[in-house]
């Protein structure tokens, strides 16, 4: 309705599902600056990452000189989140002078080893932004130190997507699948590079303490994404027909089937922030497997962090229904606080 011409632009460091939401957002062309997909962070490929990284900023350079080199005052560049392309992008507002936006701005970990290379991709961004969407007031007292106006959203603007996809209806064949089988079950997401690539005997320690403690008469969903095929096809091997009727590997799905089947699981078990915040708004129980969080969403509520600690582990197994909570609702649009603002300065900046 304000008519604010935009293009979304896009690294290809990840595939843009717009599709899945066409009926939510309708169609919204993607712009593709570079189309290489990284190989993934590891010792080998690390080289291999920098050469991408390089090629994706050039490329990114060429596409934005041509776009940007007539912007007026007017124009504002939106990165999102931690990704390594959201950081490229912010060099580019740097370079060619035009103010930067960062939604979902200020969270933290605290540490710049987890989530690697998130942490430090938010703090590099915020030394450069302009202009903070925070989705709560942790976030915006963790950027006290830097530059730039600082807004509360209220909440994540992924708990709108989350909404919509609560609505829709459920047509999931995995769930179907496990319906037949008349058990309970529970989801395992292990993705990151921390734990796949660089830490992976601790990480199959962990495994192997869930598994201990399985309850008898669940059923476990593993979604296996790309980047951790490698390290579960070699955990699957190791474990044998152990876990033959107790596991199905799923790859990754679209994001409305992947949030239905979260929503009728007894429980979660993840090493990813995004599933943390999901898990959140649904109430239900997740063990986060990581030594540190970017967010506080359900922590020490329905969200406990495993630390890499058996014990912590083996209590959550063993008591997750004790971590069950109220969902959490939508509350003002984080997306409408954000336009009104951006459409604001924009309208009074045409009229200085």
């Amino acid at each position: 309705a304000r008519r604010m011409p935009f293009k979304i632009i896009t690294s290809g460091q990840n595939i843009v599902r717009f599709h899945e939401l066409k009926d939510y957002i309708g169609s919204i062309p993607v712009y593709y600056a570079f189309k290489q997909r990284p190989l993934g962070i590891r010792l080998p490929l690390l080289v291999g990452f920098i050469v991408w990284s390089m090629k994706a900023l050039f490329n990114y350079f060429l596409f934005f000189h041509h776009e940007l080199r007539m912007a007026k005052k007017n124009t504002y560049f939106i990165v999102h989140g931690d990704t390594v392309s959201s950081l490229l992008g912010a060099f580019i507002a740097k370079i060619f002078q035009v103010q930067l936006v960062h939604i979902e701005s200020g969270l933290r970990s605290f540490n710049f080893f987890e989530p690697f290379p998130e942490e430090i991709c938010r703090y590099i961004i915020s030394k450069f932004a302009d202009i903070h969407f925070c989705p709560n007031n942790w976030c915006v007292s963790n950027l006290k130190t830097v530059n730039g106006e600082k807004i509360n959203t209220g909440q994540n603007t992924l708990i709108e997507t989350f909404t919509y996809a609560m609505k829709c209806k459920n047509n999931s064949s995995i769930i179907r699948q496990i319906k037949k089988m008349n058990k309970k079950y529970f989801v395992m997401v292990i993705h990151r590079q921390e734990h796949v690539l660089f830490n992976k005997i601790e990480t199959k320690k962990i495994i192997e303490t869930v598994f201990q403690n399985f309850p008898r008469d669940f059923v476990c969903v593993f979604v296996v994404h790309d980047l951790s095929s490698t390290f579960v096809q070699s955990w699957r091997d190791q474990m044998g027909s152990s876990i033959f009727g107790k596991v199905i590997f799923i790859k990754r799905i679209e994001y409305l089937d992947y949030m239905h089947i979260l929503n009728v699981a007894e429980f979660m078990i993840t090493d990813g922030g995004s599933n943390q915040e999901e898990m959140y708004y649904m109430g239900k129980p997740c063990l986060l497997l990581r030594k540190n969080t970017e967010r506080i969403e359900g922590i020490n509520e329905n969200v406990v962090l495993s630390r890499y600690n058996s014990f912590i582990v083996q209590d959550f197994m063993r008591n997750y229904a004790s971590h069950e909570r109220l969902k959490i609702f939508l509350q003002t649009r984080p997306s409408n606080i954000i336009v009104n603002r951006l459409a604001g300065m924009l309208n009074h900046e045409n009229t200085v």
